[in-house]
């Protein structure tokens, strides 16, 4: 129930914090007239409605700050805010809204200048402002100013009848109507504003340009009004639309854009002023200018008859040496170029070292070379090792760029070519596919991507003449080309293996090391900005860099550009069906949709499973454990937060069959999807057939598909025993295990595997390999269920479907758990399982040999009950 709040003096009112620490959430807070001080400031935590009690909001003052966490709701009515001294009257985080109608915000202390917006808002939250007034009394024509209003990281401000000096709009949006800037609004990386009504700009402070754009953002208004200062607004790559231009006073509006801004406005109304091409037409103006007084300078120099023909051939020469300083001008420019690119790739320190030495050594036997003296010959063939996606195609092209523009190559061709392109199918058709490949390449470079699926112990593989074609080339065409061999590092030592002459035919080793996590999220996080995408920074790249750290697939830069697609088609599909005309931000839920919920969902999440662990029947000292081993997992992470490293959660569930285990392996892997420490919720159930194959070697390739697949959650190896049973040395269970144990520590936090199975089995088969039980530390044990338990089983299962009297249900089971001394033996949960089904059927066929009428079918009478007592017994 919502309450009011009356904040006052006089009997039954309350002193304002007071009436703070009373209030829930969703209440309200009435404040008479008065000054009220509260410098520190307030957290809210809960969300709240304050409003002033008066006529004239001047009269209600409150003297503070108010900070919004964790997706409340604050509304703010009919009063004065001055915010605290080196604090901002309002700070709007974690996807909140704030909202706010006749008040006044006003900044009158100095020492707030230029630091603390009045207005803060970020992380995708939301504030609303009606009729409201928000300046700093210092702010005209000062040289530094306070922002009104700062919002980033997707905020969305909405301002309706209200005045402002100041808004300062980064990665957000602003909708704007029948309002008032008194001073500037600035827009940078892909921001946008939009007004379907008037919005009058007074141009208070001539330092500053009245409308500021820069890095792909939006303005577009409906109607703008100037008044008597004059108006200036700049664009950076960006968009500036006005459907109507008018004016109150005389003041000018100009325009001034670069080249990739779009200025869409009335010319007749404004002026607009292209700046590049101002620049354009000056430095033109200064060529022209030079040349007529180089002109001069000729017509003023009398030269004799006889020295006309050497004053023409002098000149000849100096124009040839002009056109060959231009044209090396413009090579140098171009290599710059091809080397800032190479040095503005994200990472690779090593490689972009490498290169520079490679380059250096090039540039200087090709100095030799021009000057005559006596070169060594360089060698340009090279391997490029490593993982997908860390650059090797890349840094490719731009080192023969680079290559060419020195001279070192003859042409600037760049030829890719893989086992596809080269090897054919029939005999003397991979040389000459090969062969022609190569001609293409000649003067430049051939890039051959994983070049080790040209490797086969086969003599009948045809990728092996690929091989001896591109040896002799190389051997007869030293000089003419550079044949890069790429792939993964430890495949690659093969392929150079396969043949000696490959080794000594290619010096140069270039090692491409993967990204760390925190390089794979810049990568990603600048993709999105470069394609025209907004996202909060902050949680996106703690999203990747979480996603990225527990996944075995090292395709680098392809990971994180799938990842981005994932992302894209999330945010695609909100799009469409809300039918937004933001075309740009990803939002925050669309990042927790990808992952499963954003925080508080996902503490939700916790809650509910341990819920559900703990309505399990039985089993007291298993929920404990598991309880246990969540507290200390989340220690854990905020231990690894700090730089130290993370354990590994495998474990062993020792018990007999139907003990719950693999339930209770299913709310573990959703548990730890939902903390966060493994990226997948997902369980991989394989036993004894699944892994260990007929023939050497498949046993291997069978449980690293399963570990692959259970990568990112929980592999549940079932009677996990089995793979150790055979006492023979040639079983191949034991290989199984082998590769499990190198599993269990190389993806160490990557995945958890839990070994199941019989209590003293799962001993025997700890002590079966020593790598086991120092890598598996976790044991949990599951106890048979007493009767009582089972019972309450069978009592759950049947009252889903059926009324029954479940008292006497309970008698029933445990009578006949008794007398079935067989099939009760170590059983558990699946005799209670079995119990339910046989009395489901039993339920059915008396319904129909009864003739029930239809509103009795859901009652299961007692003789049903007596009928399966009398089986069991009979049994």
């Amino acid at each position: 129930m919502k309450h009011t709040i009356t904040v006052g003096r006089g009997f039954g009112k309350k002193h304002f914090d007071q009436a703070l620490e009373m209030a829930e959430s969703g209440d309200t807070i009435l404040i008479e007239e008065g000054t009220y001080d509260f410098e520190n400031g307030y957290k809210l935590s809960k969300s709240l409605i304050i409003k002033g009690i008066t006529d004239n909001p001047e009269k209600v003052v409150l003297n503070t700050s108010f900070y919004l966490y964790a997706g409340i709701h604050f509304e703010l009515d009919n009063l004065v805010l001055h915010p605290s001294i080196k604090h901002n009257g309002i700070n709007v985080k974690e996807d909140s809204t704030f909202s706010s109608s006749n008040t006044i915000f006003n900044v009158e202390n100095v020492e707030n200048e230029s630091k603390y917006p009045l207005i803060y808002v970020e992380d995708e939250s939301k504030a609303e402002f009606i009729s409201c007034n928000i300046y700093s009394d210092n702010n005209q024509n000062a040289d530094k100013i306070l922002d009104g209003i700062y919002a980033s990281k997707n905020a969305n401000i909405t301002l309706t009848s209200s005045i402002t000096d100041v808004i300062n709009l980064e990665e957000s949006k602003l909708n704007i109507s029948n309002s008032q800037i008194t001073i500037c609004i600035c827009l940078d990386n892909s921001s946008v504003t939009e007004s379907a009504d008037y919005v009058q700009f007074l141009g208070a402070n001539e330092n500053r340009y009245s409308i500021y754009e820069v890095n792909g953002s939006i303005v577009k208004l409906n109607q703008f009004e100037k008044a008597d200062n004059d108006i200036y607004a700049y664009l950076s790559d960006s968009l500036l639309k006005i459907n109507e231009v008018e004016s109150s006073g005389t003041g000018e509006f100009v325009v001034r854009y670069n080249d990739q801004s779009t200025a869409d406005v009335d010319e007749n109304k404004a002026t607009l002023e292209n700046v590049d091409e101002e620049k354009r037409q000056e430095e033109a103006k200064e060529k022209e200018e030079a040349e007529k007084e180089k002109t001069a300078q000729v017509a003023n120099n009398k030269v004799s008859e006889s020295n006309e023909n050497s004053e023409l051939e002098n000149k000849t020469q100096q124009n040839s040496q002009e056109d060959k300083e231009e044209s090396d001008d413009e090579n140098k420019s171009q290599e710059d170029d091809a080397l800032e690119q190479l040095n503005n790739l994200y990472g690779l320190k090593m490689v972009k070292e490498q290169v520079k030495r490679f380059i250096n050594h090039a540039k200087f036997e090709k100095l030799r070379e021009d000057n005559g003296l006596v070169t060594t010959p360089v060698t340009l063939h090279s391997l490029f090792l490593g993982n997908p996606g860390t650059g090797k195609t890349t840094v490719a092209r731009l080192l023969g760029k680079i290559l060419y523009q020195n001279g070192v190559v003859s042409t600037d061709k760049f030829v890719e070519a893989s086992r596809k392109d080269l090897v054919a199918d029939i005999i003397g058709g991979t040389a000459k596919n090969t062969q022609a490949i190569l001609d293409k390449a000649n003067g430049g470079i051939l890039f051959i991507d994983e070049a080790y699926s040209l490797y086969s112990e086969s003599k009948q593989d045809f990728g092996n003449e690929a091989i001896s074609t591109i040896l002799k080339y190389m051997e007869d065409h030293r000089n003419e080309i550079m044949i890069i061999f790429a792939g993964y590092t430890e495949q690659m030592q093969d392929f150079i293996n396969m043949n000696p002459g490959l080794a000594s035919r290619i010096p140069n080793v270039f090692d491409f090391e993967d990204y760390s996590p925190e390089e794979i999220a810049e990568i990603g996080y600048k993709d999105l900005i470069n394609t025209q995408h907004n996202v909060y920074q902050k949680k996106y790249m703690d999203i990747v860099i979480n996603q990225y750290s527990h996944s075995i697939d090292h395709s680098n830069a392809r990971w994180v550009r799938n990842f981005n697609n994932k992302l894209l088609s999330i945010a695609g599909e909100r799009i469409v069906e809300e039918k937004s005309d933001d075309l740009r931000t990803i939002t925050q839920k669309d990042l927790d949709k990808l992952v499963g919920g954003n925080k508080e969902e996902k503490q939700e999440n916790v809650k509910k499973l341990l819920a559900e662990l703990d309505n399990l029947t039985g089993l007291e000292n298993v929920k404990t454990e598991v309880s246990n081993l969540i507290k200390e997992a989340q220690i854990d992470e905020k231990l690894a937060e700090k730089g130290l490293s993370k354990p590994s959660y495998h474990m062993v569930f020792e018990g007999n069959p139907g003990t719950g285990k693999t339930t209770v392996a299913e709310i573990v892997a959703k548990l730890f999807y939902n903390l966060d420490i493994l990226p997948k919720p997902i369980v991989k159930t394989v036993e004894r057939s699944t892994l260990v194959g007929k023939f050497i070697g498949d046993t291997e390739a069978n449980t690293t598909k399963a570990i692959k697949e259970a990568m990112g959650g929980v592999l549940f190896v079932d009677e996990a025993y089995q793979l150790t049973d055979d006492s023979s040395d040639n079983d191949f269970g034991k290989k199984a295990v082998e590769t499990l144990i190198t599993a269990l520590e190389n993806y160490r936090d990557k995945f958890v595997v839990i070994f199941a199975g019989y209590t003293e089995n799962m001993e025997h088969f700890l002590d079966a390999n020593p790598g086991l039980r120092s890598r598996v530390q976790t044991k949990i044990m599951f106890p048979d269920y007493s009767e009582d338990e089972i019972s309450t089983m069978v009592n759950k299962r049947i009252t889903k479907t059926w009324t029954v009297d479940s008292q006497y249900l309970q008698q029933i089971v445990k009578k006949c758990f008794e007398n079935d001394t067989i099939e009760n033996q170590h059983s558990n949960g699946r005799w209670a399982r079995n119990f339910a089904e046989r009395l489901d059927k039993l339920q059915k066929v008396y319904l129909i040999d009864n003739n029930v009428s239809d509103d009795k079918l859901g009652i299961l009478p007692n003789s049903v009950l007596d009928s399966i007592c009398q089986d069991y017994i009979n049994a």
